[in-house]
């Protein structure tokens, strides 16, 4: 899965540095087609993810249209819209880019990181040492995409459109089965189960629409990918620092080495959903000649 990066994390500091509404648009489709393009060497192997110009509503549903007809399989969008002064994932303003993608079968993918300013990264880069730049890195991966599952759980945007996929990029599994228990208790504790008594609890939500993604955890995966079978997928989130690339700079190992590691011993069926057939039903894959 090809997932856009600056275009995911900067977009709306590029708008602002660009005044032609018209040519940002552009520069956006331009990127779009460029992975169309990188794609078409391969495609059973590379599926791209589209970018949304997401500040222009009606702009960024016909991109989805033209994108999703050309093979994207989804798209990433904002985790927290509000950082920059547009309505939050659940206001209705949203209501037609979610039921477009619903009606395209198209994933909606969240990475790690919205940055409302670079000063925020400048931040992480300068903290200082290596110390609090790994407290920093660790929290970014964690916060802002539980912040988007809770929001999406929660909110009825779940509820409004089940058909919809969700996916957590970068930000790990291990955390996930917990977090979807605390917001079941909590639900229930603050009374929110009364307060909508025509929504399930959040963890149906989560079980039945969000999946979360892993590429460096071991003995996590061994504890709790019993929970939820059905909500997790493996990435290498190469070429991040962070990610399973193996040289000179890094610790990690060979991604064949990880997956020994986390789903060794685990039973054929279970792997097969983790390494792939989670993936295919998500971003609708045809899964014809694989093995």
């Amino acid at each position: 899965m090809l997932y856009p990066n600056l275009l995911g994390f900067y977009s709306h500091v590029f708008v602002e540095q660009i005044s032609d509404a018209r040519a940002v648009v552009a520069c956006v489709k331009a990127y779009n087609d460029f992975l169309t393009d990188f794609s078409s060497q391969d495609p059973k192997r590379f599926i791209p993810i589209m970018a949304l110009p997401f500040w222009d509503l009606e702009a960024s549903l016909q991109e989805m249209r033209r994108c999703a007809a050309r093979g994207h399989r989804g798209f990433l969008f904002s985790n927290a819209p509000e950082k920059v002064g547009l309505p939050a994932l659940r206001d209705s303003h949203w209501y037609p880019l979610w039921s477009l993608a619903q009606d395209l079968g198209l994933s909606a993918n969240f990475h790690i990181g919205f940055m409302a300013d670079p000063d925020e990264v400048a931040g992480i880069k300068g903290s200082g040492t290596r110390a609090d730049y790994t407290k920093a890195t660790s929290l970014a991966m964690l916060n802002s995409n539980a912040a988007a599952i809770a929001e999406v759980a929660v909110s009825g945007l779940c509820h409004r459109f089940p058909e919809l996929n969700i996916v957590s990029v970068e930000s790990g599994f291990g955390w996930l089965p917990y977090w979807m228990e605390l917001l079941d208790w909590e639900w229930l504790n603050a009374g929110a189960a009364r307060e909508n008594p025509e929504m399930e609890l959040p963890s149906y939500y989560i079980k039945r629409q969000v999946h979360g993604t892993f590429w460096f955890e071991t003995q996590t995966m061994q504890s709790m990918l019993h929970l939820m079978p059905d909500n997790v997928m493996f990435e290498t989130d190469y070429p991040h620092p962070t990610s399973l690339s193996p040289g000179p700079a890094s610790v990690a190992e060979n991604p064949r080495i990880v997956l020994d590691k986390a789903l060794g011993g685990l039973p054929d069926e279970l792997v097969r959903k983790v390494v792939f057939e989670n993936a295919a039903r998500v971003y609708h894959l045809d899964l014809s000649g694989w093995r």
